[in-house]
C-alpha cells in the first residue's frame, strides 16, 4: 500500500529558510524508464509541485541540445547506424557538456535537479547492445551520481501504444518491442544493484504514478529540507 502524507504548508518562518536549506549541495534526482513510460509528464509534475513549495527547483532533459544530442536525435530520427560504442560515446560526450554547463552549476547553488533521463539510460539502453554494464559505469563516472533515482516501469507492449499514439504511429529506431524487452529487465535489476533505485509501476493513471513519486520524493527530502515539505 503506498503510503500518503499530508502536505503542511509551511509558516513564514519556514518560507525565509527555503534558499539556504540545501545551500552548498542541492539535490539530483533521475527519472528514467523505457520509451512511454511517461518519464517527461512525470519530470514536468514533480518540478512543478517542488517548485510551487518555494524550492529552487531545474527540470534537465538528456540528450541535451549540444552537438552530441543532436547527433543522437539524429540516431533516433533516421537510423542507428552508428556502432553500438560509438553511439555510447556520443551519450557520454553529451553528458559530460551537461555536467559542466547545467548539472554541477544547478547542484553548487543549492537546486533540486530533475533529470529527465540520465546516465541510467545509458546502462540499460547500451547495456542492451551488450556493451558491459560495469563499463558503462565507470565511463559516467565524471558524473555526479543521483541522489534518488525513479524507474517508471512499463511493458513495451503499453509503452509503445502510448509512443505511437504521441508521434503519429511513429517510434523512432530506439524503440523497437524485442530491444526494450532487455532494456526493461536492466532497469529492473538496478533495484538490487543501488540503494537509491525506487521501481514505480508506470501503467498507471498520470495521477496515480505522480502521486506514487511524490510520496518517495517527499519522504526522501523531508530530512534534507529540516520539515520544509
Amino acid at each position: 500500500m503506498v503510503r500518503r502524507f499530508t502536505v503542511i504548508h509551511p509558516s513564514l518562518e519556514k518560507q525565509e529558510r527555503r534558499t539556504d536549506a540545501l545551500a552548498g549541495r542541492g539535490v539530483l534526482l533521475a527519472i528514467e524508464g523505457i520509451d512511454g513510460a511517461g518519464k517527461t509528464t512525470q519530470a514536468e509534475l514533480l518540478t512543478k509541485r517542488l517548485s510551487q513549495r518555494g524550492l529552487d527547483t531545474a527540470m534537465l532533459h538528456e540528450p541535451t541540445d549540444s552537438e552530441w544530442g543532436q547527433k543522437i536525435r539524429d540516431l533516433a530520427h533516421n537510423g542507428r547506424t552508428a556502432a553500438p560504442r560509438v553511439e555510447l560515446e556520443y551519450f557520454i560526450n553529451d553528458r559530460r557538456w551537461d555536467v559542466t554547463n547545467r548539472i554541477e552549476p544547478a547542484l553548487k547553488r543549492g537546486a533540486i535537479i530533475v533529470m529527465d533521463r540520465y546516465y541510467l539510460s545509458n546502462v540499460a539502453y547500451q547495456g542492451a547492445l551488450k556493451i558491459s554494464v560495469s563499463e558503462i559505469f565507470d565511463l559516467n563516472s565524471f558524473a555526479p551520481a543521483p541522489d534518488l533515482i525513479l524507474v517508471l516501469d512499463i511493458s513495451p507492449t503499453i509503452g509503445l501504444r502510448r509512443v505511437k499514439k504521441r508521434e503519429n504511429g511513429r517510434p523512432n529506431h530506439f524503440e523497437d518491442p524485442n530491444y526494450l524487452k532487455e532494456v526493461r529487465a536492466i532497469f529492473k535489476s538496478l533495484e538490487s544493484l543501488l540503494p537509491t533505485v525506487s521501481i514505480v509501476d508506470a501503467s498507471r493513471s498520470i495521477g496515480e504514478v505522480h502521486d506514487n513519486i511524490w510520496n518517495i520524493v517527499a519522504d526522501f527530502l523531508r530530512p534534507r529540507l529540516e520539515g520544509l515539505l
